[in-house]
């Protein structure tokens, strides 16, 4: 979030593509056909928008009602009509949350049109003084009448001081819950000198990582705090899936059996670990240890895989491919399939579902800066073959795209719902056919 670039188109993708190996997670379903009677046709989208302060994160329940958070704790129910617009009088706010920074929601499985129940990441609201207390990330579900009854079923996740959080959250197929949970540092070791992430917290073994919670069984434990040393294996049944994210926002369950999750590169300045085997835990010099600002990149991810960013509680002390510190890479580590572009804060992420223009299955991924746009990443079963500009309608005599995007959405009849944290609204783009 926050985070300033340019656009890039895919860069070496036959290299990176070959670099893959197999493996899908849990959540994936078939790849659905695309339309090819719509594929001729030129990308065009009608807009409206409506407000909402500081939106986060977006999910629709079954019954249609779209439920939208707002960055301090707030939560937003609401109907949206065919045209794009809040059906008057279905508005409400749910404050059951109080003031937290929260990024991420989910629709519980078992949710039916009759009963619905809601998933929520948050942590301490604390975020421009950068002074965040650790283990301060938590996962809450709301249930029953106006989402009153709260129960905090993960708690003592790892918080960054500053704005690096718990994130978005989705269950998948297998019916866990998986989390993406941002990096305590801007390269994997922590250093004094840090503007972005002041003081020397470093990352812990659930940081930096996409995580999965079987959240529906019974006699589960949720409690991650480790009262002895934060830095150590934490006492609870939340285990990493894949590591080595510096601040995956968001990630998507793709038809074609494959994960994908964009993440934000190195904006400011970092300090990867001074030694690339372990121990690695001390702190770095980011005069000799930064390895500069990175492009931000969308990886395919894998049950186990490491995409980069080192954490030294794992034993994970190299940094990226290893080039840095003219080391092999990790034996698990998997490369980018697409170079998002530098700055850019690509964020949410979505698998277009709707009929139209030849993009169904089509992966959407929202920048939060450099651009305020949305990238189309083209999916042909498997591979990536390509990545442009989704051409979108402005609003009024604005010069950017999106005002900060940050989460995507489907919506029915092939509708794009994208939150924009910078204009505190929400806007719904229609297919114009």
């Amino acid at each position: 979030m926050g985070r300033k670039g340019g656009i890039r188109r895919a860069a070496g993708l036959p290299v990176l593509l070959a670099a893959l190996v197999a493996g899908a997670p849990a959540g994936a379903s078939p790849a659905p056909e695309r339309d090819d009677r719509a594929a001729a046709a030129p990308i065009a989208f009608t807009r409206t928008t409506f407000s909402v302060p500081s939106p986060t994160a977006i999910a629709r329940a079954p019954d249609g009602r779209v439920f939208i958070t707002s960055m301090l704790g707030d939560i937003h129910v609401l109907r949206i009509n065919g045209n794009g617009d809040v059906v008057p009088g279905s508005h409400r706010v749910i404050t059951t949350l109080g003031k937290q920074l929260t990024l991420g929601i989910a629709i519980d499985p078992r949710s039916t049109r009759k009963r619905t129940i809601i998933w929520v990441s948050h942590s301490s609201p604390r975020v421009d003084t950068h002074d965040a207390p650790p283990d301060s990330s938590a996962v809450t579900r709301l249930s029953g009448q106006n989402f009153t009854r709260r129960r905090d079923v993960i708690t003592g996740l790892p918080r960054s001081t500053h704005d690096h959080a718990v994130n978005e959250i989705h269950f998948g197929s297998d019916r866990k819950l998986y989390i993406a949970q941002g990096g305590n540092t801007g390269a994997g070791a922590a250093f004094a000198g840090d503007k972005e992430f002041p003081g020397l917290r470093r990352e812990q073994p659930l940081s930096a990582a996409i995580l999965v919670a079987n959240v529906l069984a019974r006699g589960l434990d949720g409690s991650c705090h480790n009262r002895d040393n934060i830095y150590r294996k934490p006492p609870c049944d939340v285990r990493p899936y894949a590591t080595g994210f510096r601040n995956a926002y968001d990630f998507v369950f793709h038809s074609n059996g494959r994960m994908y999750a964009p993440d934000n590169g190195l904006g400011l300045q970092g300090s990867f670990p001074p030694k690339p085997t372990a121990p690695c835990a001390a702190p770095g010099d980011p005069g000799q240890f930064n390895p500069g600002v990175q492009d931000d990149y969308l990886y395919r991810v894998v049950r186990g895989g490491y995409y980069g960013h080192p954490n030294p509680s794992r034993r994970q002390c190299v940094w990226g491919d290893g080039s840095k510190q003219s080391v092999p890479p990790l034996r698990n580590y998997h490369r980018p399939v697409l170079d998002l572009g530098s700055r850019r804060s690509a964020d949410g992420i979505m698998e277009y579902r709707g009929a139209y223009f030849g993009i169904r299955g089509d992966l959407l991924v929202a920048n939060w800066s450099n651009g305020d746009n949305i990238t189309r990443v083209n999916i042909s079963g498997r591979r990536v073959v390509g990545a442009s500009a989704l051409p979108v309608p402005r609003v009024g005599g604005e010069t950017k795209d999106f005002q900060n995007p940050l989460a995507l959405a489907n919506g029915p009849g092939g509708a794009i719902y994208v939150t924009e944290h910078g204009a505190d609204r929400v806007s719904v783009l229609l297919p114009k056919s």
